[in-house]
């Protein structure tokens, strides 16, 4: 995902920007002393060789010289080990965040014309983004987010879609069709020029992915139009507020022609935590 929705609590006129963001900018304009660079990886991990680590984290460089540019990491195991290898990369690691933390809420500065009370939608395990921005600006940050696992937490101002058990297994599909058309959104140049990641599989197939939103939307507005007329479902089944499965149950349903684009196309990539892209195979 490469960017989410942003928008004030006002009744009438509902003020709903799409605002440009990812991991890696929630993170990388939050660090303002060493613990927060390694505090990063409890939600997000990294598994990779630490040249890799280095480059997409943080996109710095590493050293030409650095003995352990091949050394595989995995933050899972190896996360009490890794200030030992970081160490000689956290000033610029830290200067970088300041850097673009300026740049970035001068972007929001000018792309919001909405009060203080703002609301965060995305698909968000950790509501990174909502933490990170009510770290470094005044304004009233609340979220609401699809979750990708059932072990979510709430607060008063984090609160998240009930999910079923089949969701829980099939999300990746979701966030794999909900992607923009431009590589991940990384940092601010001085000139407000945005700089993404190269284009994945994602975005190369993404006139497919224009395919796929329309007949999921043609998908729910028969759904809807049957139950209306026909009352077959219950409400429950589709209750406001709730994650249902079932219209990606419907993926392995053998009554349905699915178009061989919708297979052919389907990757899940985030070079934020791992460096391979998987295609999802159905």
């Amino acid at each position: 995902m490469s960017s989410i929705s942003i928008f004030s609590f006002e009744v009438k006129n509902t003020n709903i920007l799409y605002l440009r963001s990812s991991r890696f900018i929630a993170d990388n304009i939050s660090y303002k002393k060493t613990s927060d660079i390694y505090n990063s990886f409890k939600n997000h991990r990294y598994h990779g060789t630490f040249k890799n680590l280095l480059l997409h984290r943080f996109n710095v460089k590493i050293n030409k010289n650095d003995e352990n540019k091949n050394l595989e990491i995995n933050t899972k195991i190896d996360l009490k080990i890794l200030p030992k290898f970081l160490k000689n990369y956290e000033t610029i690691i830290l200067n970088n965040s300041k850097n673009r933390r300026e740049k970035y809420t001068r972007y929001l500065a000018k792309s919001k014309k909405i009060n203080n009370k703002i609301a965060i939608c995305d698909i968000s395990l950790f509501a990174t983004l909502q933490n990170s921005l009510s770290k470094i600006t005044s304004n009233d940050y609340y979220g609401f987010y699809i979750p990708t696992q059932a072990n979510y937490k709430e607060t008063k101002k984090i609160k998240f879609m009930k999910l079923d058990e089949k969701f829980e297994k099939s999300f990746f599909i979701l966030e794999s069709i909900l992607t923009a058309p431009h590589g991940s959104f990384l940092y601010l140049e001085k000139n407000t020029k945005f700089i993404y990641q190269k284009k994945m599989s994602n975005q190369k197939f993404f006139n497919n992915r224009k395919i796929i939103i329309k007949g999921v939307e043609k998908y729910i507005r028969t759904m809807k139009m049957l139950k209306n007329e026909n009352n077959i479902y219950s409400k429950k089944d589709f209750e406001f507020g709730t994650v249902n499965g079932y219209l990606f149950s419907q993926i392995k349903n053998k009554i349905f022609n699915f178009d061989k684009r919708l297979f052919q196309s389907l990757y899940f990539d985030n070079m934020y935590v791992r460096i391979d892209e998987n295609k999802i195979n159905i």
